[in-house]
């Protein structure tokens, strides 16, 4: 009887993680297609994201760090301050002057308030190409929000 609850318990933990992994994996994809869609000269942050898909933005930079060979502009999403982790930043700051953005003065990110998408306008175009997401909520002005732009 023993042997049987501890199969049952394995089983139910299994089938948890493996969904998990294939939310994740749909997460993943989504969160993607959303970035691609900011355009070039703009960033959002992890929190901008978060908020958009109702996850927080430790997630999304999670979920951001394995975008590697997916053809996904990762530059374009930064933290609350404007900034990406260091070994990243040669690699980003190349992009970000490519694209025209403003850099801090230390170099070592973008300046948010000239940088960060217009978020309502992002949401119409997250819309029309991905669909509704659970972050975004009509406004009264016809684009979105969700408190904090979207």
């Amino acid at each position: 009887m023993v042997r049987r609850r501890e199969r049952c318990l394995v089983v139910v933990l299994w089938l948890l993680c493996v969904g998990e992994w294939v939310v994740s994996e749909l997460f993943a994809d989504q969160a993607y297609e959303v970035v691609r869609l900011v355009p070039a000269g703009q960033v959002v942050t992890y929190g901008d994201l978060g908020e958009l898909f109702g996850r927080s933005p430790r997630h999304v930079g999670r979920v951001m760090s394995g975008c590697g060979g997916r053809q996904v502009p990762w530059w374009r999403v930064v933290n609350a301050s404007g900034r990406l982790p260091g070994f990243l930043l040669v690699e980003a700051a190349a992009r970000w002057r490519a694209e025209g953005m403003v850099l801090r003065d230390d170099g070592c990110g973008v300046v948010l308030r000239l940088c960060r998408a217009d978020l309502v306008a992002l949401g119409d175009v997250i819309e029309a190409s991905v669909g509704e997401l659970p972050g975004l909520r009509r406004g009264s002005g016809g684009g979105f929000s969700s408190g904090d732009g979207w």
